[in-house]
């Protein structure tokens, strides 16, 4: 192998993470999001049986 192979094999490893990263911070966002509604309705729920 001469450096040019290793070099551009180098740039694919390195891009196919960047992508698997963007993939798994986009996931946790997307949990975090569902999480906060989840507490949102939790508190407007006990509010409401409060009031009541």
């Amino acid at each position: 192998m001469n450096f040019d192979i290793l070099g551009n094999l180098g740039e694919f490893i390195g891009a196919v993470g960047v992508v698997l990263s963007l993939l798994l911070v986009a996931r946790r966002m997307r949990l975090g999001i569902e999480q906060t509604r989840r507490n949102t309705r939790s508190v407007r729920a006990a509010t409401f049986n409060a009031m009541v």
